[in-house]
């Protein structure tokens, strides 16, 4: 049944639903210009891929939404998506990566929104309480050695601490902040048509040994690594618990810019670099019309105020996410140089494979290597053993998917 009114699905902001003011301008303008209601509505990330394929299989989608960067190719080869119409003009990506997320077989399907880059979030007060040289953390053995010298630091404090943290629970958003260690390393996705397998031992060896070393020197205990990674994130910010975090650097941004935060607690830092360079994964999420939406019009209209320059500085400075395109934050913001640390490292990222079964790949990759780190750290078992054990079903299981995907037409 065809609705009377035009339908928004958006993920929240970090920091709540503290957008809704400015969204509900957005309504008011547009539903003032086309005389319809608009409707905004906040459906969680972690529940949003599956509530939006719903949506579609009983054709009552949202006709604006936000799309995760790695689920676009998916949702257009399902013929869920409009394509970007004609003369709709939209601020120049960033980055190439971003720009090619936002294409299927030459067409433009979606619009870049928010950008996001692997970093570490550390403890700034931490770091200058003892005078920790920022450049030696880009390097691995430098961040691995200061892991160490803090350790050794508050070894006999009463407030000791973990230099550094990772979620080791088997979550897709985990494979953001581990991957980067492997493309260090020298590693590279190869094509999943390719006969050679994804992991092999010799690529998990060094990557995996130098994760295990900071998890050794930093003293990591099993119950905090299977915490919430928000969970650990929070107390990061709110305790002195952690140094370094993997996680993301959202409330990095909200300090940064917060007048009233002169002397800000924390600060982003790339992932240390190795053999291969320094490369950030990176990702975001892009606005899309629906195909099957009667108000098209009304839809990219309300897309363009969304990617608006004033409505972008209100989304910074509200949930500390970045604009995926060249705006007027960047140059706002210009002489700050952790907004311009951000800036480099989105442009320096790469991303996944663009591939429409990237989230099941995804899912199996993230559970084979989380369970592998978790048993060579804390069981202490021989990664080769290891590598038998839960790798090469892993790579099984990927070359099983990518068969399925050829026979069904999805690898075109």
């Amino acid at each position: 049944m065809k609705k009377d009114y035009i339908d928004v699905w958006v993920m929240p902001v970090h920091s709540g639903n503290n957008l809704l003011p400015s969204y509900n301008q957005i309504a008011d303008k547009v539903s003032k210009q086309f005389g319809r209601r608009v409707q905004f509505k906040i459906i969680p990330w972690n529940k949003a891929l599956k509530m939006l394929f719903t949506a579609f299989k009983m054709e009552n989608p949202p006709d604006v939404m936000q799309v995760g960067s790695t689920w676009i190719k998916t949702f257009s080869h399902m013929g869920y998506l409009d394509r970007v119409p004609v003369g709709f003009d939209y601020p120049k990506p960033i980055a190439d990566w971003i720009y090619q997320n936002c294409l299927d077989k030459g067409d433009r399907i979606a619009v870049p929104w928010i950008s996001e880059a692997s970093m570490i979030t550390a403890r700034k007060d931490i770091l200058d309480k003892h005078d920790i040289d920022r450049h030696e953390l880009h390097s691995l053995n430098g961040f691995l050695n200061t892991c160490d010298r803090l350790h050794h630091l508050y070894k006999y404090s009463d407030d000791a601490i973990y230099p550094f943290i990772f979620s080791l629970r088997p979550e897709p958003g985990r494979l953001h902040y581990l991957i980067p260690f492997l493309w260090t390393f020298g590693w590279k996705f190869k094509s999943f048509s390719d006969k050679e397998p994804m992991f092999k031992l010799e690529d998990l060896q060094a990557p995996f040994d130098y994760i295990k070393d900071l998890f050794t020197v930093s003293h990591i205990d099993k119950e905090t690594v299977t915490l919430n990674p928000y969970v650990l994130n929070q107390q990061l910010y709110l305790t002195n618990k952690f140094v370094f975090s993997s996680g993301h650097w959202w409330k990095v941004v909200l300090q940064t810019l917060d007048k009233n935060h002169d002397k800000p607690s924390l600060e982003a830092i790339p992932v240390p670099a190795g053999k291969a360079g320094q490369t950030p994964w990176g990702g975001g999420s892009m606005l899309c019309v629906s195909s099957l939406s009667h108000y098209k019009t009304e839809a990219w209209t309300i897309v363009q105020h969304m990617i608006s320059d004033d409505f972008m500085l209100k989304r910074v400075e509200t949930g500390g996410d970045v604009p995926a395109f060249e705006t007027s934050f960047w140059d706002k913001y210009s002489d700050i140089p952790q907004i311009m640390l951000l800036l480099d490292q989105l442009k320096k990222a790469n991303c996944y494979p663009i591939d429409p079964l990237w989230s099941s790949y995804e899912t199996i990759i993230v559970q084979g290597l989380i369970n592998l780190l978790w048993h060579y750290i804390y069981d202490e078992r021989p990664l080769d053993g290891l590598y038998d054990s839960i790798i090469t079903p892993m790579n099984k299981k990927i070359a099983e998917l990518n068969s399925l995907a050829w026979e069904s037409g999805l690898d075109e």
